[in-house]
């Protein structure tokens, strides 16, 4: 894993060694996906005024990154969560750290996995 690290950084090895190693083919991470999807309205200003910010989700999601930066449609999401649940993606040791809560009477965050 460290040449790999090496030869392209973590967005590389996330880009190859993750997202088409198993099996996403239609997630991207820290790149901006193809203007084929869903876009994305809201209320920014708060003015009662709703406006596409699909541009603005797109450029500050790219900026991000590790916990964030990456697209992907529902089906991909919903799978890469249900492995890395089953122990498919991490090993049985570091998917123990994520899930070990900050806090057990209110769990919200473990090492890189938060509770909302």
């Amino acid at each position: 894993m460290d040449s790999v690290l090496n030869e392209g950084g973590h967005e590389e090895y996330l880009r190859k060694n993750m997202l088409l190693n198993y099996g996403f083919k239609n997630s991207y991470y820290k790149q901006t996906p193809p203007n084929n999807l869903v876009n994305h309205y809201g209320d920014i200003n708060k003015d009662n005024s709703i406006e596409n910010l699909s541009a603005e989700t797109i450029e500050t999601t790219n900026w991000y990154s590790g916990d964030d930066g990456i697209y992907a449609p529902i089906a991909e999401a919903s799978d890469f969560l249900e492995k890395l649940m089953k122990g498919e993606i991490l090993n049985e040791k570091t998917l123990k750290e994520m899930t070990t809560w900050n806090d057990e009477d209110k769990p919200d965050y473990g090492l890189g996995l938060m509770v909302d």
